[in-house]
């Protein structure tokens, strides 16, 4: 159980899908956005002080999640040869190691003001960061092969 005592922050936002941020494959997209979707989640149930099983529910759905979707990108990556897959999933076990010393604190400490700016200033702008630019360098791949 974790345990939410909150805080006032306003000068938290939000984190937006946008096309520009498209990898061209319709699957990932969708889970691209619906990984924003479940940060924002995170944020507005910490920051509105929802109740603890909300906070709880939104990490639960957050732990399957991203492990479905790395795994998922890693086998498209495998199936359209990207060279640079290997540094690639190196990225996705960092995050994954940071995402797990996170949920670790959260448990240990509840809900704090630095856990609160770590969900926005780091899983919400790694999100945002590593689509527009890592997984933009697989996109970019297809489109040179197929020129």
């Amino acid at each position: 159980m974790f345990c939410v005592t909150i805080i006032s922050m306003e000068e938290m936002y939000t984190f937006k899908w946008d096309i520009s941020m498209s990898v061209g494959e319709d699957s990932i997209d969708k889970q691209h956005q619906q990984l924003l979707a479940e940060v924002n989640t995170l944020l507005d149930a910490i920051l509105n002080r929802h109740s603890e099983d909300k906070v709880e529910n939104t990490i639960h759905f957050l732990d399957g999640y991203i492990d479905k979707h790395f795994s998922y990108e890693e086998q498209y990556m495998s199936e359209i040869g990207y060279p640079d897959r290997e540094a690639h999933i190196a990225m996705h076990r960092e995050f994954t190691k940071k995402y797990n010393n996170f949920k670790s604190e959260l448990k240990a400490t509840g809900v704090t003001s630095e856990l609160a700016m770590e969900v926005q200033s780091y899983m919400g702008q790694w999100w945002m960061s590593h689509i527009k630019k890592e997984d933009k360098k697989y996109h970019l791949y297809i489109i040179a092969r197929e020129e």
